[in-house]
This record gives structure tokens, sequence and C-alpha cells, in this order.
């Protein structure tokens, strides 16, 4: 059906965002060695364990400053046609779906990004 296959897109659209999401991160991590995303700002804004996870997307799309280092980095994560960043270009397009939660694994400098259902879990999880 036309419904079905209209779902089915706009699922992929999400698991391929989460994807873009879960590289951008681990670019960060990469790059400034703060794998528990202690030192990463902008606009005096920090990440913490059990934050909502569209801050830290968010704050992706801006210029950002790792108070590691002192270094203003480029946008690990770029806005659609380059508009003004915003959550509304990674917002979750399949109606079940109601964000993503992001995993971050500091030992092995890793995440996992992943759209989920309940929106409680749309939330950054430092392990």
């Amino acid at each position: 059906t036309v419904t079905g296959v209209l779902n089915s897109s706009r699922q992929k659209v999400d698991y391929r965002n989460a994807e873009l999401i879960e590289r951008a991160i681990e670019s960060y991590i990469f790059i400034t060695e703060d794998a528990k995303l202690e030192y990463i700002t902008y606009n005096a804004d920090t990440i913490k364990n059990g934050d909502d996870s569209e801050k830290l997307i968010l704050i992706l799309q801006n210029k950002i400053i790792c108070q590691k280092n002192g270094e203003e980095l480029e946008p690990f994560l770029v806005p659609k046609d380059g508009n003004t960043p915003s959550v509304e270009y990674f917002t979750t397009q399949w109606e079940n779906h109601k964000g993503y939660r992001i995993e971050i694994y500091p030992e092995n400098m890793t995440c996992d990004v992943f759209p989920v259902e309940d929106i409680l879990d749309a939330v950054i999880n430092i392990n």
C-alpha cells in the first residue's frame, strides 16, 4: 500500500539521520578526545548525562568551543541547505518515532544513535 511505502520511507529517513548524528558525535570525540562530552560548549551551554538529545543535535550544528583547549570547531552536523541551525532538520519523520536516544561509550570513543518511540527515551546517556 502507499501508506506502507510512505511509513517505510519515513523510518529509513529516521535511521539515516541517526547515522548522520552518530558520525557527527564520533567526529567530535575523535578530534577533541572528549569522549565524555565534558568540554563541548555552545553559548555557555554544556552537555550532561540525561539531557534531552535535541540539545546535542542543536549544538553540533553550530560552531563549538572545546573548553579542553579553547579551540573553536566548525559544525559537525550541517543543517540542510546551509540554513540556520535547528533541531527541526533532524526531527523524526515516522509518526511512531518521537526522538533519538544517544548512547555515548567513552572507553571505546564511540556512540550509538537510534530513533525511539517514547519521548522520555530521547536522551543522552554517557555510559
